[in-house]
C-alpha cells in the first residue's frame, strides 16, 4: 500500500512538473488557470501564423513584381495586340467607319484558365505535389499575367497609362510593406498596422501625383479608392484564408500567395463557397 501511495504520489508530482498550472486573475475579478502545454500551443501557433504570413507575402511580392512587368511589357511592345484587337464596322452607302477595340481570344483564355485555377487551388488538393504544384505556378502566373494585362490596357485606353501605373505601383508597395512589417516584427499583419500602411502610403502618393499634374485629378483619386479597397480586402482575405483551415499553414504559403496575388477573382470564390455551405447545410 505504501510503495503504491508513493509511486501514486510521485506520479502526481511529475504531472504538476510538466502541467506546470499559473494563476491568473481576469477584469471582473474571477480566478482561472491556464497550463504551461496550453500557453506553449498558443505560443506555437502563433509562430506558425507568423512563419506562414512571412513566407506567403515574399511569394506575393515576387508575383506581383512579375505581373507588372508583364503589364510594362504588354503597354509598350507588341505584345498589347495579342491581347487587344481593332475591329471595324463600315457603311458602305455613306462611306462611314466606326473602329473599336476588344480583347481577343488569347484575353479569353487566359481569363478561363486563372478563373480555373483559382477555383482549384481553393477548393481542391490536387495541385499540391510536384511536378504538378510547379506545372499550376507558372501557368497561374502566365494566365493572370495575361489577363491583368489587358485589363490595365483597357483601363489606360479609358483614363491614362498614369493613373493604372498608380494603382499597380501603390498596391505593390503595399504588399511589400506587409512583407517588411511581417519579417521584421515576426507577426502577421493587424487591421491597425494594416490601416496605417494602406493609407499612409495611398494619400501621400495621391496628392504628390495631383501636385504634379492638376489636369486628371479625379482619375488619381479613383485610384486611390480602388488601391485603398483593394489593400483593406488583402488584409480581410489573408485572415480569412488563415483561419478558414483550407490551407495547411505549415507549407502551403505558395497555395496562399496565388490566392492573395488573383485577388480580383477571390470575391467569386467567397459566393461559391458560402452556397455550397447553404447546399450541405440544407441536405444534413
Amino acid at each position: 500500500m505504501n510503495s503504491s501511495f508513493n509511486n501514486q504520489s510521485l506520479d502526481q508530482n511529475g504531472q504538476q512538473q510538466y502541467v506546470n498550472q499559473q494563476f491568473f486573475e481576469t477584469s471582473g475579478g474571477n480566478t482561472q488557470k491556464i497550463t504551461q502545454s496550453q500557453t506553449q500551443d498558443q505560443s506555437d501557433n502563433f509562430q506558425l501564423r507568423a512563419q506562414f504570413f512571412q513566407k506567403m507575402y515574399v511569394c506575393v511580392t515576387i508575383e506581383f513584381a512579375i505581373y507588372l512587368v508583364i503589364i510594362s511589357l504588354g503597354f509598350h511592345t507588341n505584345m498589347g495586340t495579342w491581347l487587344i484587337t481593332l475591329q471595324e464596322a463600315c457603311i458602305m452607302l455613306i462611306d462611314y467607319c466606326t473602329y473599336s477595340l476588344a480583347p481577343t481570344v488569347l484575353f479569353y483564355i487566359s481569363l478561363i484558365v486563372s478563373l480555373l485555377l483559382q477555383f482549384t487551388l481553393y477548393f481542391s488538393n490536387c495541385a499540391r505535389e510536384a511536378p504538378l504544384k510547379q506545372i499550376v505556378i507558372i501557368l497561374y502566373q502566365v494566365s493572370f499575367g495575361l489577363t491583368i494585362t489587358t485589363i490595365s490596357i483597357f483601363m489606360a485606353i479609358s483614363f491614362l497609362e498614369g493613373p493604372v501605373w498608380m494603382i499597380w505601383g501603390n498596391t505593390l508597395l503595399i504588399i511589400l510593406m506587409f512583407t517588411i512589417f511581417g519579417c521584421v516584427k515576426q507577426s502577421e499583419i493587424t487591421w491597425k498596422i494594416g490601416a496605417i500602411i494602406i493609407v499612409g502610403t495611398t494619400i501621400p502618393i495621391m496628392i504628390i501625383l495631383i501636385l504634379i499634374d492638376t489636369s486628371v485629378v479625379w482619375q488619381k483619386i479613383v485610384g486611390a479608392v480602388i488601391v485603398i479597397t483593394y489593400g483593406f480586402y488583402l488584409i480581410l482575405d489573408t485572415k480569412f484564408m488563415m483561419n478558414k483551415g483550407r490551407i495547411n499553414l505549415e507549407n502551403e504559403y505558395w497555395r496562399g500567395s496565388l490566392l492573395l496575388s488573383g485577388l480580383m477573382f477571390q470575391p467569386l470564390v467567397r459566393i461559391i463557397e458560402y452556397l455550397f455551405d447553404i447546399f450541405r447545410n440544407r441536405n444534413r
